[in-house]
């Protein structure tokens, strides 16, 4: 028996039952010995994102919180309605002292998804995290341990991208270098790639610092 290589120009067939008529791909390769490979992914039906948002609650968040909450409603309906994404969502406070979440998340469903009764309600009820926290905010280090911690299985989902949403009007202080956490974050979705991950901080202007803030929020 005898194997050859051999130069061909096959095409390959796709039918999606979301899409009209047949989409055909021309390829270009060589024969080998075991020619044969089958593939098997699940593609979901809407994409999947993990969704951790870490609030100060210290007390310069007094004019800043309601805001939060006001706006908290439009923030799911996009979720939901408009990019119809598969979310987790949860959310911890910027406090690492004795009476601080320390990373856990908070709520009655500390895991909100699409399919929460009145998920709405809940995540407003989530971030209603207080003013009586500490005045050292630590909200990288409270992601970290939010991520890293037990207390929070069910939350974070392998194949999911992960987005991390600070809230705060000051800057942060957490005791680890910046990289040290850059590095942690991106070894969660290591195997998703550039897609898998997103940080988005709203944060008080350097140029125009909230008023009851000690410093900005860089």
């Amino acid at each position: 028996l005898e194997f050859r290589r051999v130069l061909f120009r096959p095409s390959l067939s796709v039918v999606h039952d979301q899409i009209l008529g047949e989409v055909t791909i021309p390829l270009f390769g060589a024969s080998a010995e075991q020619p044969l490979r089958t593939e098997r992914f699940q593609a979901w039906l809407r994409p999947r994102v993990d969704i951790l948002v870490v609030v100060d609650d210290s007390p310069t968040m007094q004019e800043e919180q309601p805001r939060l909450l006001g706006a908290s409603g439009a923030f799911i309906l996009q979720l939901v309605d408009e990019a119809d994404i598969d979310f987790h969502i949860g959310v911890t406070n910027m406090d690492l002292g004795p009476t601080g979440a320390l990373g856990a998340l908070r709520g009655t469903h500390p895991v909100l998804t699409r399919d929460t009764p009145n998920v709405s309600h809940e995540f407003s009820s989530n971030l209603r995290v207080g003013t009586g926290g500490s005045e050292f905010e630590e909200g990288l280090e409270a992601a970290r341990l939010a991520l890293s911690s037990d207390v929070n299985a069910g939350f974070r989902r392998p194949e999911a991208a992960l987005w991390l949403l600070f809230l705060s009007d000051e800057d942060d202080a957490s005791a680890r270098p910046v990289d040290t956490y850059a590095r942690f974050f991106e070894s969660l979705v290591q195997d998703r790639g550039p897609l898998g991950l997103y940080i988005t901080s709203v944060s008080s202007d350097p140029l125009a610092p909230c008023p009851q803030s000690t410093a900005p929020g860089y």
